[in-house]
């Protein structure tokens, strides 16, 4: 699983190539990239980040029967959530790599045991940032620390809710979470 990061390709092009890479070495027959657009864009593009990604792909090789993707996520939680919801549970898979920025780590184990809890087993690939200017850099990680603070406290607004129950998680989702109520 490929999480979405950009629509420009200087930037997405890392994680992809690294999910092509291990695609071709065999350690998963499928790659499946995540990704609407990010929340607070202020223009929507014309394509989603998870077609942007699936296209550069298939130019690299991959075939098009090796591809998924989630078009509904503008956010961390929602590329679990969502590739939960329309994949994992569908294709009944419980165990895959999942690879985005390796700054993200911490607070993507976090959104990854909330919502997929212990029946789904992942191993992190963490790939480092490219054409990243280093102040933009330095800001998104502060911006990390800054979410996952957030993300901790948006999940304590209601400690009852089972949040690997996809009903639930769904519910709480689009009554609660900014970006998809």
């Amino acid at each position: 699983m490929v999480l979405g990061a950009s629509t420009d390709e200087k930037i997405f092009s890392v994680r992809v190539d690294k999910a092509i890479e291990l695609y071709q070495h065999g350690f998963a027959p499928f790659i499946v990239f995540s990704g609407k657009h990010w929340a607070l864009r202020k223009v929507i593009p014309e394509k989603s980040e998870a077609r942007l990604m699936m296209e550069y792909a298939l130019k690299s090789g991959v075939p098009a029967k090796s591809i998924l993707t989630e078009e509904h996520s503008t956010d961390t939680i929602g590329n679990i959530f969502f590739t939960k919801w329309d994949i994992l549970e569908h294709k009944g898979w419980k165990k895959f790599i999942i690879i985005s920025t390796d700054y993200h780590e911490t607070r993507l184990r976090y959104i990854m045991d909330k919502i997929l809890g212990p029946k789904y087993l992942f191993e992190f690939v963490g790939v480092p940032p490219k054409n990243i200017p280093e102040k933009q850099l330095i800001k998104n990680k502060e911006a990390e620390i800054s979410a996952l603070n957030k993300l901790k406290e948006f999940f304590s607004t209601n400690p009852d809710i089972n949040t690997q129950n996809t009903k639930e998680l769904e519910g709480f989702l689009f009554r609660f979470h900014p970006y998809y109520k």
